[in-house]
């Protein structure tokens, strides 16, 4: 949301109605309180209330990772998921994670079945590639790099390879995940 955006959105909540074509409609507390919630930071990681759900991801027996859901009690299994960090207050949150898992996992396959080899670190003369979604454009896209190394990034041996993984893996897998937040245009 934009400045102004915010402004509005928080008029609303302090007059606790909105003016539609001059009719003046007063908001449920429910209705206030999804409006509060456009407007502030989201922490995806704040532990909730006893009785309340929370997500987490595992993988399935297929190897999938996927978002579950558990009710928080404040027992051990809940303490344990929230100080490692697998414990989410947001669906939408733990589902985005999953899915990051999921193409990772698929592009580092990938890598490794097309040639790569963890041995390239250790040569600073040659070049190492990785792909990413460029926000600007929303497009996939791949960088280069000699020795600086991303934990979380897959890399490829060329940018032949590095190309394909785009369009054999990262492109069918965001068709077939179309909420995934990164998506062309």
């Amino acid at each position: 949301m934009n400045k102004e955006q915010i402004k509005y959105v928080e008029s609303i909540l302090k007059s606790k109605e909105v003016k539609i074509q001059g009719i003046k409609i007063d908001l449920t507390e429910e209705q206030l309180q999804k409006l509060q919630q456009l407007v502030e930071p989201k922490h995806p990681f704040k532990r909730v209330d006893k009785g309340e759900n929370y997500y987490f991801v595992e993988p399935y027996v297929d190897g999938v990772f996927s978002s579950l859901k558990l009710t928080e009690n404040y027992n051990e299994l809940g303490d344990m998921k929230f100080n490692n960090g697998n414990y989410y207050n947001n669906k939408e949150f733990a589902e985005q994670v999953a899915m990051d898992l999921n193409l990772q996992q698929k592009l580092r396959k990938f890598t490794y079945e097309n040639g790569w080899s963890d041995d390239w670190w250790e040569d600073t003369n040659t070049m190492k590639y990785s792909v990413f979604f460029d926000w600007l454009f929303k497009n996939w896209c791949f960088g280069t790099t000699l020795v600086n190394r991303n934990l979380f990034d897959v890399y490829f041996k060329d940018a032949e390879v590095a190309q394909r993984a785009i369009e054999e893996v990262v492109k069918p897998f965001c068709k077939e995940n179309p909420n995934y937040r990164f998506q062309e245009e």
